[in-house]
């Protein structure tokens, strides 16, 4: 009977987390520009230096995945230490499977915005070393556009990363437990916990 408990408790939390769906950062287009400048909420660029299309943004910044410790998109122009500054413009869009919360990471070296159906959710712009910057967003479920902005100041590191991820529900536990004392009743879920403690 234990072993079939058990069995029913995997599965309830694998529908659990089934249900609150993924998020993906899909249609990525770059353009990269020379000169630009951080106004403090935005970045101006200057002529277009060239375009491109990613699969996502993980640029430089040496984040564990054997990527370089500095973005040079366009050699010649945005070459490392070269004194001048240069921007991107990132366009693409957060795909949602199901509606929810989402979690959007933003790092980079030097400043970067990120404006979601317009508005901007996060400001980490200036003239900075590597720093990340976490905000949550309700998203319908299905595409939803969003435009990164990025600046090098042309001296030290330089990239940009940006990850997404769906949260939890907050009532996701509580289904759990709800779930569990319906199938087994209070008692026999409290015999589980103290059962599965015990066998460690």
């Amino acid at each position: 009977m234990k072993k079939l408990q058990i069995a029913i408790l995997v599965a309830v939390c694998f529908l659990v987390i089934q249900a609150k769906g993924a998020v993906r950062i899909s249609s990525i287009q770059i353009n990269i520009y020379s000169p630009a400048a951080d106004t403090g909420s935005s970045i101006t660029f200057g002529p277009l230096d060239y375009s491109f299309s990613s699969p996502d943004i993980h640029f430089g910044l040496d984040q564990g995945g054997g990527q370089p410790l500095y973005w040079n998109p366009v050699p010649g122009v945005t070459d490392h230490d070269n004194h001048v500054t240069w921007g991107a413009k990132i366009d693409g869009s957060l795909t949602m499977d199901t509606p929810g919360i989402c979690a959007i990471g933003l790092t980079s070296d030097d400043g970067s915005y990120l404006f979601v159906n317009g508005s901007l959710l996060i400001n980490n712009g200036g003239d900075h070393g590597t720093y990340g910057v976490t905000q949550q967003i309700s998203l319908n479920a299905g595409n939803t556009p969003f435009e990164l902005e990025y600046w090098e100041n042309g001296i030290g590191g330089s990239g940009v990363w940006m990850s997404a991820s769906v949260m939890p529900e907050p009532e996701s536990s509580k289904l759990i437990a709800s779930a569990l004392s319906l199938l087994f009743g209070a008692r026999a879920l409290r015999n589980l916990c103290k059962s599965r403690s015990e066998e460690r």
